[in-house]
């Protein structure tokens, strides 16, 4: 019953409600690791074979079952995570739960490492790093070759590799640190694109 100019994207759920909702999406989650992107699903289809490739590289089924258990216990243990910040409404996550995940995403990285060669590594990097998600939502309107795209996936990640903005940041100082760091980087961005395309 919001009218049309207020947010109608606030959860309105009662404690109760929450605990339901979050349930609902840790068995939803559960459901679409198993039939749709766990290790038998992506051997016995070879459209969900492509779509593991397109998340991880183009790689042997062999592979991609393994990183596909890799990231299913990942996602498990961040799922769990998540719904205690779900059941909790509105407010995101705490200083602990923050540091939980990120710690999380660091094991998760480090066992791909093992699993994977450097240039197999490299290209997952590419496609489902966090870099690569923030790129690829900022440069959606660009329609950028794979040349600029992995040029830019160069600077991008030099500064997300110094300031891990990973699930947000409480620290105001790391936030600005990171938005100059990022506005320092411009004459790069335009180095690698040219002007023209800068300007686009």
């Amino acid at each position: 019953d919001l009218p049309y100019w207020k947010n109608s994207f606030v959860s309105t759920l009662n404690p109760e409600q929450r605990v339901k909702e979050a349930e609902l999406m840790k068995q939803q989650s559960a459901f679409y690791g198993k039939y749709f992107a766990g290790p038998d699903a992506i051997a016995s289809d070879p459209e969900l074979a492509d779509q593991a490739r397109n998340r991880f590289g183009e790689l042997p089924v062999a592979k991609l079952q393994q990183l596909s258990v890799i990231q299913r216990d990942y996602d498990e243990l961040q799922q769990e995570i998540f719904a205690e910040m779900q059941k909790r409404g509105p407010g995101g996550f705490t200083a602990d739960e923050r540091k939980k995940l990120s710690l999380l995403q660091d094991e998760l990285q480090r066992d791909f490492q093992q699993a994977l060669t450097p240039e197999e590594y490299y290209e997952y990097q590419l496609r489902s790093s966090p870099t690569a998600q923030r790129l690829r939502s900022q440069l959606g309107l660009l329609k950028p070759t794979e040349a600029e795209y992995k040029a830019l996936f160069a600077l991008q990640s030099s500064v997300d590799e110094k300031y891990s903005m990973r699930f947000g940041s409480p620290d105001d100082t790391a936030r600005q640190a990171y938005a100059t760091a990022i506005k320092n980087l411009q004459p790069q961005i335009q180095a690698a694109l040219g002007p023209d395309r800068y300007a686009d």
